[in-house]
């Protein structure tokens, strides 16, 4: 289900209670803490306005935002104004994880605290009013530059100018609010209120005295006049500016026999401007079908999506335009030579992340035949519980003996591949793993079916055999480690990596200000955990260059000889790289390690499937290593939230513990004494599966069987693979050919290097810039504009959005470009439109 967007209608609209339930809902579904801190911090300036109560809304929604979200700008810049939703230990937290301390916050504070005594200041009591209604009208600059009238009922009439100003402009600094793609609410041109009772329109120059009379200006008869004209003389009456220049309206006709939907954004913007006079400026199209009239729906020109994908029954589009005037240049929409200051990146950022989410990692691909398995057992389970109890609807539960013949029996292998893949699996889970046929069957069944809770909590008794087999099989290659290793499924890699580095410090295994190691470019939550005040620990950073193809060399994990280095975060195959640890590297690796026995290293090899003969640092260290895996990008099951975390079962993390102080050791016994009889005795892993419930809900910790038993299916369907596993590779072939389209189309050669993954690549745009048109033109690129311009324009010309790999620990001047997530045909168009935006920023290049 798609999520529901959230107006400025709606914010400052809505009834009291409404609203509350509608962010409440956006909450629930996006979790997106910087958008809904933005909504209920406009609630509070709706109250800062109005003569209605919204003060004191969403209180624990604020607090859980504020306590536990990650940190950034908005939570920053917004903190100050909800003090009065704390209690003081939880506000001290607050000051602490957001400002690092006080003394910080108490000098933001004071700078903004004329915001605060307006904000707060109390409102004229809805009674004295005598029955009478008011508006707030104001005029605000969009970020198109254009203007827009935005208005406010059940204004305060007693509202001091100095106050209004204050309100509006700590409503322009929210970019929450936007239509068409364009952030509404910019700037603050002019505001007046109001009286409107029985349709008289009022305005005051100044805040009256109680008990004086507004002066009447006019009655407005109630009759409806054309939108643009109201608005304009709104405008107008407000701003004692010049007459503003209103939109021609010129009717634009498609030639006959050619649809809409035939036609890209180029084409469409070709007919549009032959149409059009000289050196007019096109602002909207409104499509309008035949007979209809000018109520149409406004298409943006420069969203190229939009232009081509509404209803083909359109004929005629009305074309929105500034008369030409003499003076007028030709608009780009592409380059400012100026570096945009903080406000201009800000609003780039703002807007590139809108279209950010298809640069992500997802692939747009799935394996059918797991899910189709899963499917088939439901199926089957629903009918195996109607067996105990039928009731309609209501089922019963399960049992054991004859369960294995009673799923042969519902099957028919002969005429379905995706029962013949059940009946392989149970023979696999017999034959190979020597696991009882029944018990395999009801684990498989009560599993999909979620009747129970995960017993044991760490991970399925059966499935952990399934799932060792695989790993052994992908990752460790020939490496023999599926009986030493223990598992924990989790929701997914990143939860893996949160429950990681919270057990590591629970158990007084790392602690603030200790020395990790990164291999950079890195997965960004592994350059921003370890930095967040639950750790404060001092990154190291290993580094990979595109010198070296993004290989880590020798020198650099030599650094991890340093003794005040605790510990080894690594990305395997690398991201953004891609490129997997060589022969040499684990080499070196294992080196490092005889030198330092009690070395901690994480390794997350989501991508190793990508790379030919890869090998785990796991299989060559296991006594050291905590390996993170994801099912999400090899079987496309990023919604399914699939990770896995392997330890050795013996192990440094073990030992590590055993060695803490008597008095630590103690407390991590109160700590785990109210699960397990002997805790001293509790394996790291297994206090991780505590930890991930805060201890005291360990008894309903562990990955929900659903997603369990898709983990078990996801790798069978690999273990029953025929030597070479044709989906596997099929999913490498899709990588390389889209990566082979990308760099062919930059006319760059790529690596081929066999430790390359292929699934991400990073180009560098300073580097091409002088490939093509020389050193002085790099040179003119990087000190004329900053990085994010690049990226910004990029995504204007087709919706192409890249990552900057700054992000991720690299370079300036890299870009990431992921091989996963778009259609094949899109790598040769993102590629020529790298090209394209290179030679217009040349082109500004040769006219200085």
């Amino acid at each position: 289900m798609s999520v529901k967007e959230i107006t400025s209608r709606q914010i400052f609209g809505m009834k009291r209670e409404s609203v509350e339930k509608r962010i409440e809902e956006y909450f629930e579904e996006t979790k997106d803490a910087a958008t809904v801190l933005q909504f209920v911090f406009a609630l509070l300036l709706r109250n800062a306005l109005t003569v209605t109560d919204f003060s004191g809304m969403l209180t624990t929604i604020v607090q859980q935002i504020l306590l536990y979200s990650q940190p950034d700008d908005t939570l920053r810049a917004l903190a100050p104004f909800f003090k009065s939703y704390f209690s003081g230990g939880d506000w001290k937290q607050v000051m602490t994880r957001l400002f690092g301390n006080e003394k910080n916050y108490h000098s933001y504070d004071t700078a903004i605290s004329h915001y605060k005594e307006f904000l707060f200041e109390k409102t004229t009591p809805i009674e004295e009013l005598e029955d009478q209604q008011y508006k707030l009208t104001s005029i605000f600059l969009k970020e198109n530059k254009k203007t827009q009238a935005w208005s406010l009922r059940d204004a305060d009439p007693y509202l001091s100018e100095e106050k209004v100003k204050a309100i509006l402009e700590l409503l322009s600094l929210l970019t929450v609010f936007e239509k068409d793609g364009v952030r509404l609410f910019v700037e603050v041109v002019s505001s007046d209120v109001m009286n409107c009772t029985r349709h008289s329109l009022i305005k005051k120059s100044k805040a009256p005295k109680k008990g004086e009379e507004f002066e009447e200006l006019e009655v407005v008869e109630e009759k409806k006049l054309p939108f643009r004209s109201t608005l304009a003389d709104l405008i107008q009456s407000a701003t004692n500016e010049e007459t503003i220049e209103e939109l021609e309206e010129k009717q634009i006709a498609l030639p006959a026999g050619i649809k809409l939907e035939n036609l890209n954004s180029e084409e469409l913007l070709e007919i549009v401007k032959e149409q059009l006079p000289e050196e007019a400026t096109l602002t909207d199209l409104r499509l309008v079908s035949e007979g209809e009239s000018e109520q149409g729906e406004i298409l943006p020109s420069d969203d190229s999506k939009n232009l081509t994908s509404k209803q083909a029954d359109h004929s005629l589009m009305t074309a929105l335009m500034s008369p030409p005037k003499d003076d007028q240049k030709p608009v780009t929409g592409l380059l400012d030579k100026k570096k945009p200051g903080i406000e201009a990146t800000k609003k780039m950022l703002n807007d590139y992340h809108c279209k950010q989410k298809k640069s992500r990692g997802n692939p747009n691909w799935i394996n059918t035949k797991a899910r189709l398995a899963f499917a088939r057992i439901i199926e089957f389970g629903a009918k195996e519980s109607s067996r105990t109890i039928s009731e309609g609807d209501l089922a019963g539960y399960t049992t054991l003996e004859g369960i294995r013949e009673r799923l042969e029996t519902f099957l028919s292998p002969k005429t379905s591949e995706i029962d013949q893949f059940l009946i392989d699996a149970v023979n696999y889970a017999h034959d190979t793993l020597k696991i009882d046929k029944d018990e395999f069957v009801k684990e498989l069944v009560d599993g999909v079916i979620g009747n129970n809770y995960p017993v044991p909590s760490r991970i399925l008794k059966h499935s952990e055999r399934v799932i060792n087999a695989y790993l052994e099989s992908t990752l460790y290659r020939g490496e023999k480690l599926a009986e030493q290793t223990d598992l924990f499924p989790t929701e997914g890699g990143t939860a893996a990596i949160v429950y990681i580095f919270n057990s590591l410090k629970e158990n007084k295994l790392i602690k603030q200000g200790d020395k990790i190691a990164i291999n950079t470019p890195i997965f960004t939550p592994y350059l921003q955990i370890p930095e967040l005040n639950d750790y404060e620990m001092v990154e190291v950073d290993l580094r990979s260059d595109e010198e070296h193809n993004w290989e880590i060399q020798a020198s650099e994990l030599d650094k991890l000889k340093d003794p005040e280095i605790k510990a080894f975060f690594a990305v395997n195959p690398s991201n953004p790289g891609a490129m997997a640890f060589d022969d040499t590297a684990l080499e070196e690796i294992k080196k490092v390690v005889a030198e330092k026995p009690e070395l901690i290293i994480i390794t997350d090899d989501v991508y190793g499937t990508f790379v030919d003969e890869f090998k785990t640092i796991y299989s060559v260290v296991p006594y050291n290593t905590l390996l993170v895996y994801s099912y999400s990008k090899l079987f496309g099951a990023t919604g399914w939230r699939l990770g896995v975390v392997a330890v050795n079962k013996e192990n440094v993390f073990d030992h590590l513990i055993s060695k803490l102080s008597q008095e630590k050791k103690a407390e991590l016994t109160t700590r785990y004494s109210i699960n397990v009889l002997e805790p001293e005795k509790m394996k790291f892993i297994d206090r991780m599966v505590a930890d991930s419930r805060s201890v005291g809900l360990y008894h309903t910790s562990g990955l929900s069987t659903p997603q369990q038993i898709m983990e078990v299916l996801f790798s069978l369907t690999h273990l029953l693979s025929q030597e070479k596993d044709v989906y596997i590779e099929t999913s490498k072939a899709i990588v390389n050919r889209r990566y082979e389209d990308l760099f062919k189309g930059l006319n760059i050669d790529g690596n081929a290097s066999k430790e390359n993954s292929k699934y991400y690549s990073l180009i560098n745009i300073y580097q091409l810039a002088e490939k093509i048109y020389g050193s002085e033109f790099k040179k003119y690129l990087m000190e004329q504009f900053e990085q994010v311009d690049f990226l910004y324009n990029l995504s204007q010309k087709n919706g192409v959005v890249l990552m900057d790999g700054v992000g991720f620990g690299s370079q300036p001047g890299e870009l990431r470009v992921s091989e996963a997530n778009l259609p094949d045909e899109d790598y040769e168009i993102i590629a020529r439109q790298i090209l394209e935006l290179i030679d217009e920023y040349h082109q500004s290049f040769l006219q200085q």
